[in-house]
């Protein structure tokens, strides 16, 4: 009764770590906000949230069809900026989640909060989570897909692995990218599941597909609008074609896909390298390559997801050819802040080491303050570069173009 009473109260206390780090970074986020229009994708999104009408073009249904009744709801009046106040929200709930996922993982919440501030803190992340994009949201379905994953660990069940299925299919009606997990997603279920035969199991791929399904669904507005183009296609199989080729953005994508020139290899590690040191400096590159192999000792499972996960999606960003590479490391930001979380986890056998009674809680204490005060440091030293709580430049350009003067 008292063991179960402990455990209790310290999955409690991930609970509250969790919606505290939540709250700190939505403060940030709801400080430094953008408090309208942009330019770019995100005048795009914030241009369409309250449109009517849909394309196969705007190929995030999940997003659109969150942000709609929220912008609808709270900033009608304004939707650029409630558009902007969704990504915040969805910022702050990742970081959340990503506390409480490291913290059940490692059995530390010191583990979870390192990992939620570090990632709640880092340039790029916090860049997107105060302007219109999907990137936040998308973090946070990785997140959902993560928790889903530990509680079919803890208890594998059909329940369970359908609802792994039915997030990880639904997080795809935001961002196509999810594929990329696919991988790191499958490696961990054969590992933690006791008899694997069954994840073969016709029933088990008639359930995969049926939900896969569902989450297709999604997309039939954005195939419909195919049938009402003007001089848009009649057959059946070239709607498809077209929706496809929209939807995917073909026509940009398959030529920067692995599209870096050999000859430009070495600058993009350098901005690779220039990227990571923005996200978390030295010291939390370095604790990431620690936690890595703590991971190791506290879940071979969980060390082979973070790796493989971060290995994939860093490729994908490093290989693909746009302008704005930084967003498709954010999966990578945010396994690597996992990493350094778990750098402050406790392994098995952690409290039964000689003298662990003593000194290792005390190490451990130390350690956790130095790692949260670096990161307290990291915000504060990177609010000023983030700030846009007072950009109106955008706003402003579009005024001028309204009114016919020269911009």
């Amino acid at each position: 009764m008292c063991a179960r009473s402990s455990r209790g109260s310290a999955r409690v206390g991930k609970f509250v770590a969790a919606v505290v780090v939540a709250t700190l970074a939505f403060i940030a986020y709801s400080r430094t906000l953008l408090p309208g229009v942009d330019m770019g994708d995100t005048g795009g999104f914030q241009a369409a949230v309250l449109w009517p009408d849909v394309s196969a073009r705007q190929a995030y249904p999940l997003y659109y069809g969150l942000a709609k009744p929220f912008v609808n709801t709270v900033s009608a009046a304004n939707p650029a900026r409630g558009l902007n106040l969704f990504s915040a929200i969805f910022g702050a709930a990742a970081v959340g989640l990503l506390t409480l996922l490291c913290s059940l993982v490692t059995a530390s919440v010191a583990a979870g909060i390192a990992a939620g501030v570090l990632l709640a803190f880092s340039y790029t992340f916090w860049s997107q989570a105060i302007i219109a994009e999907v990137y936040t949201l998308h973090l946070a379905l990785v997140l959902v897909c993560g928790l889903a994953l530990y509680a079919y660990s803890l208890q594998p069940s059909r329940a369970r692995l359908a609802v792994f299925f039915a997030v990880y299919a639904f997080a795809f009606g935001n961002h196509l990218s999810m594929i990329l997990l696919f991988v790191p997603f499958t490696v961990f279920l054969l590992q933690v599941t006791p008899e694997r035969r069954t994840l073969f199991a016709s029933t088990t791929i008639g359930l995969a597909i049926a939900i896969a399904a569902l989450g297709v669904l999604q997309y039939w507005p954005n195939f419909r609008a195919t049938w009402y183009t003007v001089n848009g296609p009649v057959a059946w199989s070239d709607r498809f074609a077209t929706f496809w080729f929209d939807t995917t953005k073909t026509d940009w994508r398959e030529t920067m896909v692995l599209g870096v020139p050999g000859d430009q290899l070495a600058s993009r590690a350098g901005m690779w390298w220039f990227d990571a040191r923005q996200q978390f400096g030295l010291v939390g590159l370095l604790l990431a390559a620690i936690g890595a192999a703590r991971l190791l000792m506290i879940s071979r499972p969980w060390a082979t997801l973070v790796i493989l996960a971060y290995a994939i999606n860093t490729l994908f960003a490093f290989t693909y050819n746009v302008g704005d590479t930084h967003v498709f490391y954010l999966p990578s930001h945010l396994f690597t802040a996992f990493a350094a979380g778990a750098a402050l986890g406790r392994s098995a056998g952690w409290e039964r080491s000689a003298g662990s009674k003593r000194t290792r809680p005390a190490l451990h204490i130390a350690a956790t303050i130095v790692v949260i005060t670096y990161a307290g440091w990291r915000a504060w030293d990177t609010w000023p570069a983030i700030d846009r709580h007072d950009d109106r430049r955008a706003e402003a350009l579009v005024t001028r173009m309204a009114l016919g003067v020269n911009p």
